[in-house]
């Protein structure tokens, strides 16, 4: 969105990293100089900093004013908030609450397995019907919900037995319905689309 990049782009976990700012962008500190950018990787949770951005050697017009400054990124980061502010802290730039957040490209990571945070059973159309609900991955943030938030329904036919399947095993039909194709109770507004 023109008001941050970072180079490199993407950010590599372990390596230096040069943040620039355009506060022309920000409804809050369009005309302010200098910049305190604070920041932290992992969700706030490692390597918090706050730094100063100067004037970046950049070509400067009446809408873009590059402010800049470089920071050591930590080898276990995977993501980086950043929030802006002038020099006296009292005004804001946090993109509403949310933090600006950029990923952290890190080749040593692997993609953490997502963890059964509950499972809720009762009988339904004859059946079972189990609502499994799926934690966050680690370093999840609020603004990530929509992405993260995973429920998944499985319902058994009367008589299912997983250890006495017959031979060949159950029939499986998998279904996509972003929670609101069957039940109102299960639907993101409370109705369903039936």
């Amino acid at each position: 969105d023109d008001m941050i990049f970072t180079l490199p782009n993407p950010i590599v976990a372990g390596e230096p990293c040069a943040i620039y700012m355009n506060p022309k962008r920000s409804s809050v500190l369009m005309n302010v100089e200098p910049i305190t950018c604070f920041g932290g990787f992992n969700g706030w949770t490692n390597g918090n900093f706050e730094i100063v951005l100067r004037s970046a050697p950049l070509q400067q017009y009446d809408v873009v004013r590059w402010m800049t400054n470089k920071i050591n990124v930590p080898k276990d980061a995977y993501d980086l908030h950043l929030s802006f502010a002038d020099e006296h802290k009292l005004m804001h730039d946090n993109n509403n609450t949310d933090d600006y957040i950029l990923k952290v490209q890190n080749p040593e990571q692997k993609r953490v397995a997502r963890t059964i945070s509950e499972i809720e059973e009762q009988d339904h159309a004859g059946g079972k019907l189990e609502i499994v609900r799926l934690a966050s991955r680690p370093g999840s943030t609020k603004k990530a919900k929509w992405k993260e938030e995973r429920m998944l329904r499985v319902w058994t036919p009367p008589g299912y037995q997983k250890d006495n399947a017959p031979e060949g095993g159950y029939p499986v039909l998998v279904m996509n319905d972003g929670k609101n194709l069957y039940e109102d109770w299960l639907a993101h507004q409370g109705v369903s689309w039936n």
